[in-house]
């Protein structure tokens, strides 16, 4: 396994693999113009945040993660307690009428991940209140567990295709999806197989055509050129300077 210094080049496998059936694309968002590692999104068939009894397992010190067998998975992080409160919610009476009523739910303390939005997740493991649905409330966003990477995802609202004349990859997509690395190289390899991936420290990063090395290694040759050509360029007293 490679560290952040160093980086290895993945044996995609080669032939037909099996996939999800709600994989149905791969897109590499290379970043170019920014220093960020290049940005993978997947096209699904479907929400792939949604299966039948999806249970979040909780992680010392602060990391809820549910996973399905498929290979993909959703973290969230939050630290803090969970009590029973009372919120509000909106009922709806009738076509045009809502009518606000309290309730008591489990919820956490309120944070200010995801610009505070709430996550009502049940609870499994060996949580004590397994089975249990609980409020998160604010949870962040941060690197994936180990063995999973982050990626975008982009499914067809409300389950059907849209006329759109833009790309799939170019619409508006959903970050907080996360795969197992073994998922995740074969989708790879079944959508990318032109492209070489690389292990960089915990993360898979794809590779242009041309580049022998991930962009990091790319960008600091590139940089190096720009400095010994300048330095060529600069009189000797500037360089005592």
């Amino acid at each position: 396994m490679a560290n952040d210094n160093t980086f290895e080049i993945i044996d995609l496998p080669a032939g037909p693999q099996p996939l999800p059936r709600w994989v149905k694309g791969l897109h590499v968002n290379w970043m170019d113009g920014w220093s960020n590692a290049p940005h993978l999104i997947v096209k699904a068939a479907e929400s792939p945040f949604d299966w039948p009894n999806k249970r979040f397992e909780f992680f010392a010190p602060n990391l809820y993660f549910a996973r399905h067998t498929d290979g993909r998975g959703e973290a969230h992080y939050h630290g803090g307690a969970i009590s029973e409160i009372e919120i509000e919610h909106r009922v709806r009476v009738s076509r045009d009428e809502w009518r606000t009523e309290k309730r008591k739910v489990l919820a956490t303390t309120q944070q200010e991940g995801y610009a505070g939005r709430h996550f009502p997740i049940v609870l499994g493991g060996k949580h004590p209140l397994r089975g249990k649905t609980v409020l998160l409330r604010g949870p962040w966003h941060s690197s994936p567990p180990a063995g999973y990477q982050g990626v975008s995802v982009w499914s067809p609202p409300d389950g059907r295709w849209p006329a759109e004349r833009r790309p799939w990859h170019q619409q508006t997509c959903c970050f907080g999806l996360i795969l197992r690395d073994d998922l995740l190289i074969r989708i790879f390899a079944r959508f990318q197989p032109h492209l070489r991936l690389a292990c960089v420290g915990k993360t898979l990063q794809p590779l242009k055509p041309e580049w022998d090395a991930p962009k990091r290694w790319m960008l600091d040759r590139e940089r190096d050129r720009f400095i010994a050509v300048r330095d060529s360029m600069m009189p000797p007293k500037a360089w005592a300077a």
